[in-house]
């Protein structure tokens, strides 16, 4: 492929496309994700592949290169040392704490606020759900970047349990209110268990199934599942805030070192990067 990528094996499939873990002929040692689609919207392909190379963000995969080969499209992605949160759900058979998936949720309402930022408002996720969350060796989140707008109209983008009931309608709009059910619905799945979303857009009231939830987190995914979009948070930002609120209710009772930010963590590299180079720069004075 490009005289470059060697595939090595399947990471998943959908179906949609499949996922390999590819290595790098020209950089030995270098591996890569690629992700292959039997059809899409060529146009908007190459539109919105290119735009998601242009995109960095600490919570998405990076996308690094794209191409068409024998009527196939390709993504190269940066290759995550990790495993989807759908495996890592199947292989636990438990439910998780509380403080983890809040941490979980956080992180990935900073990538969809990175990706609305960059789309602007007629972006939306397309199936979002478990599959679609990496979570890395070293324990963070790294959501799969997706192009809503190349495959409209090939099947019925969703996961059922994590999609929204708009999703299944037609002649309505998706917005920002849908992405917020699915993440709700995949934040809840970790929660209350599997057994919980055997009956599609029912939620029951997360502290009938775990007992153990100490903030109001159980309100807040309440609103966030309601299946009238007008009921929801309008905007991703604003359910952000609310699982941080949350987080810090967990945090009262169940301390930790490391908390993260009430915002989004998109000042917090130039911050550093400011402290980097004052700190360098007062070296450079105690040399003259």
């Amino acid at each position: 492929m490009q005289n470059r990528y060697k595939v090595e094996g399947l990471l998943s499939s959908s179906g949609i496309g499949q996922v390999y873990k590819a290595s790098d002929v020209r950089f030995p040692g270098k591996w890569w994700a690629l992700k292959v689609f039997p059809t899409a919207n060529k146009d908007f392909f190459e539109k919105e592949a290119k735009a998601l190379t242009q995109l960095n963000h600490p919570h998405l995969v990076k996308l690094v290169d794209f191409f068409r080969e024998k009527e196939k499209f390709f993504l190269v992605m940066d290759y995550v040392n990790g495993r989807p949160l759908e495996r890592i759900l199947e292989e636990s058979g438990n439910v998780f704490s509380e403080k983890q998936v809040l941490s979980w949720g956080i992180q990935c309402a900073d990538a969809l606020i990175a990706l609305y930022a960059h789309f602007g408002e007629t972006f939306f996720y397309r199936a979002f759900s478990p599959r679609k969350i990496l979570i890395s060796s070293l324990g963070e989140v790294k959501l799969v970047p997706e192009m809503p707008f190349a495959f409209r109209g090939v099947g019925v983008q969703g996961v059922m349990g994590f999609a929204p009931p708009e999703l299944f309608e037609e002649g309505v709009e998706l917005d920002e209110r849908s992405d917020i059910y699915a993440l709700a619905a995949v934040l809840y799945r970790c929660l209350a268990g599997e057994n919980t979303l055997h009956i599609p857009f029912v939620f029951p009231p997360l502290r009938s199934v775990n007992p153990r939830i100490v903030s109001n987190l159980d309100r807040v995914l309440d609103k966030a599942t309601q299946q009238k979009p007008e009921r929801r948070y309008f905007h991703i930002m604003e359910f952000r805030k609310e699982l941080y609120h949350c987080f810090q209710e967990v945090l009262k009772i169940y301390p930790q070192p490391v908390r993260l930010k009430e915002e989004s963590p998109a000042g917090i590299w130039w911050a550093l990067m400011v402290l980097s180079g004052i700190s360098i720069l007062a070296y450079l004075l105690l040399l003259l």
